[in-house]
């Protein structure tokens, strides 16, 4: 909204209070994207935020036609390659996995803390959460929570235990663990 329709339609104060609550929103996107961002005008936070948007989908739409192509058969052998590969262990490091029930019996909130040492390391943290084949993974999204250390990120992803399964915060803590090398 610019000024001169702002002192038209409204109030000041109300004209104010939109116009920091407008700041706190692309602040708050200026801080989920990945990259040191040059230009913190609102056009350039959008463009850059829609950008990464469009990357993170399509890099999930191939790790979707993937995980659809591959026999069932070669999942756990996959999931044991992602958790055993040395390549992976030069990737990342987990600083910490915590796991919150909430609505009831199967669905959680899994926040893992992690500290990027190498290319690919969101990519690795979120194929283990998909390749866990007694979930089913609702929503992820990687922060990085401290402009004071940009390597490490947070990784917060919206789980459902499949029907068949029954899984406590601890037993999904350990099997997310599980797919990490120590």
């Amino acid at each position: 909204m610019s000024s001169a329709s702002c002192n038209d339609n409204c109030s000041s104060n109300s004209c104010t209070d939109d116009h920091e609550e407008l700041n706190e929103q692309l602040q708050s996107l200026l801080s989920l994207l990945p990259t040191n961002v040059t230009q913190t005008d609102p056009i350039s936070i959008l463009e850059q935020t829609r950008d990464y948007l469009r990357r993170i989908h399509e890099e999930t739409e191939t790790l979707e036609k993937e995980m659809l192509s591959r026999p069932q058969h070669l999942e756990n052998l996959n999931q044991r390659s992602i958790a055993n590969s040395p390549s992976q262990r030069r990737r990342l490091q987990i600083l910490r996995v915590e796991t919150d029930n909430i609505r009831g019996k199967r669905e959680f909130v899994v926040k893992i803390l992690w500290k990027r040492l190498g290319p690919g390391a969101a990519a690795e943290v979120q194929r283990a959460i998909e390749f866990c084949s007694d979930l089913n993974v609702k929503m992820n999204s990687v922060l990085v929570p401290s402009s004071l250390n940009p390597d490490e990120m947070q990784t917060t992803a919206f789980v459902k235990v499949k029907k068949d399964r029954n899984i406590t915060e601890k037993k999904l803590c350990d099997l997310l663990l599980s797919r990490f090398p120590s």
